[in-house]
C-alpha cells in the first residue's frame, strides 16, 4: 500500500448523528471518563521499544517455566492491576487493567506460581515464589520470555523495580529483590511497594510493568445455551462510527418468557445474554458474564451503557458513556423484532469501561436474505491527484443494509466507479494487479495497492486529474441485480481545503493505540495522533475519534 496523506472530508457532512466512541472510563458514573484514560508520564524507559515477537526457548537460553507446574491449579483467574507500557515515542504510559485472565498454582512444597504476571504482554509463562508465613516471595530476576527481532534473540526478565533518584525511570531494586504477595482467602494481593517490571537481561526497563496486582478466582458463571430453546437467525443492526448502520448476524431464542441472545461474536462462544419478556418489553439485568476471551486475554461481560452529555474542555457538548446495570428492548410481536435506544456493550472486565464491541441503538430483526436496493455509499476521505505523485485516492464507506433495512449478503455486493460521470472499467496497464478488466468491483476485493479493503471502508486510487468521482453500490442476489443511487464527490471543491495549524500545513498524520501500535486512521476510540508539518515540526496529541 502507498504511503499517502489523506485529508478529512470536512465539507461532506451527512447530517447524521455519528456513534460516539466507547472508551475506558470509570465504573462510578459520577466521575468523567478522562480520569481513567491512560495518561502520559515523565518516565522514560531505558530499553528501546520492541514489538516482542515471542519465540520458543531453545538450548542455551535461560530457564523459563512454560509448562503448567504440578500442584493445585486455580485457572482463568480474574486479575486487576495498575500497569505501564511503552509507546513508540519513548515514554511510558500508565493505565488500569481489570479482568485480565491469569492463573496460579500451589505445589506440595509450598511454592506458588503465577501465570502472565505482566498484564500487557501475554507470554503464557510462569514465575515462581516461595511461601513464608502468609507471604509469598517471588525472588527476581526471573526469565519470563524470549523474543526475536531481525534474527537477534533477546531474553526478558521480571524484576522488582523502584523509581530512580530523578523519578524518570524504574530501575531494579538491588536491596529488595522480592515481589511480595499475601494470601487473602483464595486471592493473592501484591504488597511490595515497587512494580513488577519487565527488563532486558541487563536490567534496563522496557516500559512494561504492574503494581497493586490482585489475582482472584473467577466465580461468575456464564449462561450456556439452554436445552429446549429454538434459536432463530437474526441480524443486530447498530449505529457505526461512519454515521451509517452496521450489522452482525446472531441468534435469538424465546421460551417461557425468557429471552436469549447468542452468537454476537466468536469471543462469547456458545454463551448467551438472557433477559425476561414482560409484555412488549425485554428486561436484561447486567452485568452478565460471557466467559473467558482467550484471544484478547480478558473476561468478557455484557453491559448496558448510559450516555450523558457534558461540556468538554473546549466548552462544546461531549458525550460520556458509562457502564450500566440494565438494558431493555422494546418487543414487536408482529415481526418478532426488538429495538433499544441504549448501548449494548461487550466489555473486557466488569469494573472499567473497556469495550470489545459496542452496539449503539441496537435493533434485532429476523434474518432472511432477499434482493433489495442497497443504500448508497458515503465518501469519508480523499487524497488529491498531483502531477508529482501521479495519482490520487478516495475512501468511501459501503452499506450493509438495503433501503428496506434488510441486511445485505456481503459476498453479493459490488460497486461501480464513475470518473467524470462515466462508468469506469479498471484494467491494465494502470491497474497492474488485474488479470482481466473489471467494472463491477466485488466489495470484498483488495489487492493491497490500488484497491484496499478495511472493515466497511474501501480505498481506490486513480491516475488522472479528475473533476468528479462517483460510486454506485450493486447488489446481485438470487438472480436479481439492484443498484443504489450514485454518490458523487466534486474533487475540485474538496481539494481546495487545507489542514493547517497556525499557518503551517500538515504533511502527514499517523495514529497509534494506547499500547503504542500504529492503527489505521478510521479506528475509533482514544488514540495518539502524530502530525508532521511542512516546517518539519511535529505535534503529538491524544484524540477521541468517532
Amino acid at each position: 500500500m502507498r504511503q499517502t496523506v489523506f485529508l478529512f472530508l470536512v465539507i461532506l457532512t451527512t447530517g447524521r448523528l455519528q456513534a460516539q466512541p466507547l472508551t475506558r472510563s470509570l465504573w462510578d458514573k459520577t466521575a468523567t471518563s478522562e480520569s481513567m484514560q491512560a495518561r502520559p508520564s515523565a518516565l522514560r524507559p531505558t530499553a528501546p521499544q520492541n514489538s516482542f515477537k515471542l519465540v520458543h526457548r531453545v538450548q542455551g537460553d535461560p530457564e523459563i517455566i512454560s509448562i503448567t507446574p504440578q500442584g493445585t491449579l486455580t485457572d482463568n483467574t480474574y486479575n486487576s492491576s495498575s500497569a505501564f507500557y511503552q509507546t513508540p515515542f519513548g515514554m511510558a504510559m500508565e493505565t488500569t487493567m481489570d479482568g485480565t485472565i491469569g492463573a496460579y498454582v500451589k505445589d506440595a512444597e509450598g511454592n506458588y506460581y503465577i501465570k502472565n504476571p505482566i498484564s500487557k504482554i501475554r507470554t503464557d509463562t510462569w514465575i515462581k515464589g516461595k511461601l513464608k508465613g502468609d507471604t509469598i516471595y517471588f525472588e527476581t530476576p526471573q526469565c519470563l520470555m524470549m523474543s526475536e527481532n531481525k534474527g537477534d534473540r533477546q531474553a526478558y526478565y521480571v524484576y522488582n523495580m523502584m523509581l530512580n533518584e530523578n523519578q524518570t525511570n524504574f530501575i531494579p531494586d538491588t536491596l529488595q529483590r522480592s515481589v511480595k504477595f499475601i494470601i487473602e482467602g483464595d486471592r493473592l494481593r501484591q504488597v511490595s511497594p515497587g512494580i513488577m517490571g519487565l527488563t532486558t537481561q541487563a536490567g534496563a526497563w522496557t516500559g512494561f510493568g504492574d503494581y497493586d496486582i490482585v489475582i482472584c478466582p473467577q466465580n461468575d458463571v456464564a449462561t450456556g445455551t439452554p436445552d429446549g430453546v429454538e434459536f432463530r437467525p437474526y441480524v443486530l443492526s447498530y449505529d457505526n462510527s461512519y454515521g451509517t448502520r452496521s450489522g452482525v448476524k446472531c441468534s435469538v431464542g424465546l421460551k417461557d418468557n425468557k429471552f436469549y441472545l447468542r452468537d454476537l461474536c466468536n469471543e462469547m462462544g456458545a454463551n448467551c445474554i438472557n433477559g425476561h419478556v414482560d409484555g412488549n418489553t425485554v428486561n436484561i439485568d447486567m452485568p452478565q458474564y460471557l466467559g473467558p476471551d482467550m484471544e484478547h486475554g480478558y473476561h468478557l461481560y455484557a453491559f448496558g451503557a448510559v450516555s450523558e452529555i457534558e461540556a468538554g474542555e473546549d466548552g462544546r457538548p461531549q458525550e460520556h458513556t458509562y457502564l450500566g446495570n440494565h438494558l431493555s428492548f422494546s418487543y414487536d410481536s408482529s415481526d418478532a423484532s426488538f429495538s433499544s435506544d441504549s448501548v449494548l456493550v461487550l466489555n473486557m472486565g466488569k469494573r472499567d469501561f473497556y469495550y470489545l464491541y459496542g452496539y449503539r441503538r441496537p435493533q434485532l430483526r429476523p434474518y432472511a436474505p432477499k434482493a433489495g436496493k442497497p443504500t448508497r455509499a458515503e465518501f469519508s476521505d480523499y487524497m488529491a491527484y498531483t502531477k508529482q505523485n501521479g495519482y490520487g485516492g478516495v475512501k468511501f464507506v459501503l452499506p450493509e443494509f438495503s433501503t428496506d433495512n434488510d441486511y445485505l449478503v456481503q459476498d453479493s455486493l459490488y460497486y461501480n466507479v464513475f470518473f467524470d460521470g462515466k462508468l469506469y472499467t479498471f484494467a491494465q496497464p494502470l491497474y497492474q494487479s488485474l488479470s482481466e478488466p473489471m467494472t463491477d468491483v466485488p466489495a470484498t476485493f483488495t489487492d493491497g495497492y490500488d484497491f484496499v479493503s478495511k472493515g466497511l471502508v474501501r480505498t481506490v486510487y486513480y491516475y488522472s486529474d479528475l473533476t468528479t468521482i462517483g460510486v454506485q453500490v450493486v447488489y446481485k442476489y438470487n438472480g436479481t441485480t439492484m443498484k443504489s443511487d450514485i454518490t458523487t464527490l466534486n474533487l475540485k471543491e474538496v481539494t481546495a481545503i487545507k489542514s493547517t495549524r497556525r499557518g503551517k500545513r500538515v504533511v502527514s498524520t499517523s495514529y497509534y493505540d494506547l499500547s503504542g501500535q500504529q492503527v489505521r486512521p478510521d479506528n475509533h476510540g482514544l488514540l495518539i495522533r502524530r502530525q508532521s508539518f511542512d516546517d518539519n515540526s511535529t505535534v503529538i496529541t491524544k484524540v477521541l475519534k468517532p
